[in-house]
């Protein structure tokens, strides 16, 4: 089920999840000992950004959104909610294939510790590995966002999420921020979503 129009209740923002539509991937070249996850941590880098080698595997559709653990955004993503993102993030240029280049998203808004919460956490070495069922309070939402102390995930606005599934940018799908994590992969399957689209908390599932 692809919802493009809110009828029911909407959240003032969503967290991105890959969809389950198979699509083509990339993984850094086995040997780069960078670690990405370290490097991106919301601060800018500008001209000291090197891209990491990389493969691409599969040879299915090209997405606008890519699976990666960092966000991974097409040029013709970038070209229609580039502007809504600019002001809050770095584009990072990575992949760069014939008619198909990509960057990636250095998501530099963070919504303080004391502005959010959740109801689910789990945490390895006093470091959050998992926060579900997430609210803020007192704070205006940016358009793309993680939470300090939680970088494991990024949240966009409704703004966002909209746009990016009226174009048609394939490859992601917008979650609810008030349904647990582990349990997105089990609602598409029950959905049959395919490219793009919403995951809510009161679809019927």
């Amino acid at each position: 089920m692809l919802i493009e129009a809110a009828q029911r209740f909407t959240p003032g923002f969503w967290y991105i999840c890959p969809c389950d539509a198979p699509f083509r991937q990339v993984v850094q070249v086995e040997g780069d000992a960078r670690d990405l996850c370290n490097e991106l941590v919301g601060q800018p880098i500008g001209h000291a950004w090197r891209p990491p080698h990389y493969k691409i595997l599969g040879s299915r559709t090209w997405p606008a959104w890519m699976n990666f653990h960092t966000p991974l955004l097409s040029d013709a993503g970038v070209s229609a909610i580039g502007h809504l993102l600019e002001s809050h993030c770095e584009f990072l240029p990575w992949i760069d294939e014939p008619r198909h280049r990509y960057c990636l998203i250095n998501v530099l808004a963070h919504v303080p510790r004391e502005n959010w919460s959740c109801e689910r956490s789990s945490s390895y070495g006093g470091v959050l590995a998992s926060a579900d069922i997430v609210s803020l309070r007192d704070v205006d939402i940016s358009p793309i966002f993680t939470l300090e102390g939680f970088h494991r995930r990024v949240f966009v606005s409704d703004n966002v999420a909209r746009l990016s599934v009226e174009m048609g940018l394939s490859g992601a799908v917008f979650v609810d921020p008030r349904i647990v994590a582990m349990h997105v992969s089990f609602i598409q399957a029950r959905m049959k979503i395919k490219r793009t689209g919403f995951i809510r908390l009161d679809d019927d599932f």
